[in-house]
């Protein structure tokens, strides 16, 4: 199917699926639930014009009710327009369209975003992946945009890959710009003339670099859009026959937003969506490199949810790394430590750190102009986390960091399990299995020791919080007494399915991924996660989202593992809004009717 035919049966599909399920929230809970009675009149009030009142049990920046008043100005038309013009009409006439139904609706829209953001992002990760296969694989042709790099003391260029041939790479490097590393560490620019004709024939004039923004390799080392358009333009193909989301994209982004999690919120008034609308949209400006762009997109992604706050550093670390150590043949200039193989699973090296870390501090100038936007809302918000006590509003002492170790191993063995389709196909299973008895064979002492800190996190560090135990609304609760609870011996004896999910997560993700990338994007799901003392479901969003997104499909398989995974989402979808909607139940000592949520 095409692309276009695919993206109007689906929407077609979407508006109907969504209108329905809305409706039937509306007409079997009328009245606000859970979290909703405390963002449902706060928003409210906003809507009244009263942005002096605050709830002091919310928790979170008002980032959802500006993002519901901002939206409901355009879904009705005109309340904008008077909003500004007659502000003293207000509380008459803007109040009644911050109904229960309305403010739902925008968690609605919010997911709906998500899907074109979602398909944006697979677009960018697959393109890198694609390039960054090319170059491990040694198939990568030298394109218009390559670039030697040659060292002040030794005048040879580098060859492009896979060329054994000195006359093939002489008349390959015809007309390329060559960079030097000065004595001074910048990078110099000398042009040559000429073109360099591509393996389908095409002509390609050498763009020229000079004029580029200088970053912190000189000129040449562009942050901006050359620097993001440089990337992928060496690998196999054509780019031009690849500059719009495939009808592949497409397919995964549909299936993600269907990720029960994520989509059962959508239908209420909870800050879930929007916060996954705006990581995403701050991590797809990093992946184009504007990161001004990012920097705004952080503070929205701040206010919907603080412990967002992590996810801005992530992007900061993956786009430094980006534009500080790119890939070979990206276009910008690269140091040994680029040579070696990107996409196998060794371990981030202290060296590797060390000579990135280095790498910023002796181009700090061109770091802080690229990123000081990034680094400055990060600052911000640590300046306010400590003169607030915390990272929280209100409910402080419901809401009291903790040091919650075993929080990071639920959060992978459940993206694990959400990822079955791709983590439990038999070649990857066979892969892994592989991989980890040659581990145990190769290095028994660290397998050992993995092992044991594993088991004292979980001995040590396990939290049952009040409201895991006590509220038996939630999935968490009857995970945690069906399975946890049966036997104290439990907890121990899940500790090697932990690590089997943590190690088949990190092998997938390094067949398109960037050691550096896989460490910080553990890091920052430990960061957000481990400090959280409760167990809910959607606290996994965001690193099931960028596993997702950044974990390849099987190359001849890749059509049927993506509607294994969609259906497999929708059925769940399914039996979660059957069981909230159908399925209720009473508290005898609280009045109202209580529903299954995830």
């Amino acid at each position: 199917m095409e692309m276009a035919s695919f993206s109007r049966v689906y929407w077609g599909a979407a508006t109907v699926l969504y209108v329905c399920i809305a409706y039937a929230f509306a007409k079997e809970v009328p009245q606000a639930y859970m979290d909703e009675i405390f963002h449902i009149p706060q928003c409210q009030a906003f809507c009244e014009g009263r942005f002096s009142y605050w709830d002091p049990m919310i928790t979170t920046f008002p980032g959802l009710y500006y993002a519901a008043l901002f939206l409901l100005s355009f879904l009705y038309p005109g309340t904008a327009a008077f909003q500004l013009l007659q502000g003293k009409f207000i509380r008459s006439t803007f109040r009644p369209l911050c109904s229960l139904f309305a403010l739902r609706f925008v968690n609605i829209v919010l997911s709906l975003v998500c899907l074109l953001l979602f398909r944006e992002v697979a677009f960018e990760v697959r393109l890198r992946a694609e390039h960054l296969l090319a170059v491990d694989s040694g198939s990568q042709e030298l394109g218009s945009g390559q670039i030697a790099v040659t060292n002040g003391v030794e005048s040879q260029s580098k060859k492009p890959i896979g060329s054994n041939d000195s006359k093939t790479y002489r008349e390959a490097n015809k007309g390329k710009e060559t960079i030097s590393r000065a004595g001074s560490g910048k990078l110099s620019v000398a042009k040559r003339r000429g073109t360099h004709h591509t393996e389908n024939g095409t002509a390609a004039a050498i763009e020229d670099l000079t004029g580029r923004k200088t970053g912190p390799g000189g000129p040449g080392y562009e942050f901006g859009e050359a620097a993001y358009d440089s990337i992928g333009t060496a690998s196999v193909g054509d780019l031009q026959n690849r500059r719009q989301p495939s009808t592949e994209d497409f397919f995964k982004a549909a299936a993600l937003v269907l990720y029960p999690p994520h989509f059962f919120f959508a239908f209420l008034f909870y800050t879930d969506v929007g916060s996954t609308a705006a990581i995403a949209a701050m991590y797809l400006a990093t992946l184009r490199h504007r990161f001004w762009v990012a920097a705004l997109l952080a503070v929205v992604a701040i206010f919907f949810r603080q412990t967002n706050v992590v996810w801005a550093l992530f992007v900061t670390c993956t786009g430094a790394t980006e534009v500080l150590w790119p890939l070979p043949g990206s276009g910008m200039p690269s140091d040994r430590l680029d040579k070696r193989s990107l996409n196998k699973t060794e371990s981030v090296s202290p060296l590797a750190l060390w000579a990135l870390a280095k790498r910023a501090w002796t181009h700090r100038t061109a770091v802080l102009r690229t990123f000081g936007p990034l680094l400055f809302v990060i600052a911000a918000f640590v300046v306010f986390a400590v003169r607030n006590g915390g990272i929280v509003l209100g409910a402080k002492d419901a809401h009291k960091m903790s040091l919650h170790m075993p929080q990071f191993l639920y959060c992978l063995a459940f993206v694990f399990c959400a990822l079955a389709p791709v983590q439990l196909l038999p070649a990857h299973v066979s892969h892994v299995s592989a991989y980890g008895i040659a581990r145990v064979k190769r290095s028994p002492g660290r397998t050992l020791a993995l092992l044991l800190a594993a088991l004292a996190a979980v001995h040590w560090f396990t939290i049952e919080h009040p409201y895991l135990l006590a509220d038996n609304r939630h999935y968490p609760f009857y995970l945690w007494r069906w399975i946890f609870k049966r036997h104290v011996a439990v907890k121990y004896l899940l500790v090697p399915f932990y690590l089997y999910a943590a190690t088949s997560l990190v092998l997938s993700l390094a067949k398109t991924q960037r050691p550096l990338w896989i460490f910080f994007y553990l890091m920052a799901t430990f960061g957000v996660l481990v400090p959280a003392p409760l167990i809910e479901f959607r606290y996994f969003n965001v690193p099931f989202f960028l596993a997702a997104l950044h974990v390849p499909m099987p190359s001849k398989r890749r059509r049927p593992t993506l509607l294994l995974q969609l259906v497999l989402f929708a059925i769940l979808d399914i039996g979660a809004v059957s069981l909230f909607l159908r399925r209720t139940f009473e508290w005898p000592h609280e009045s109202g009717t209580q529903r299954y949520m995830w």
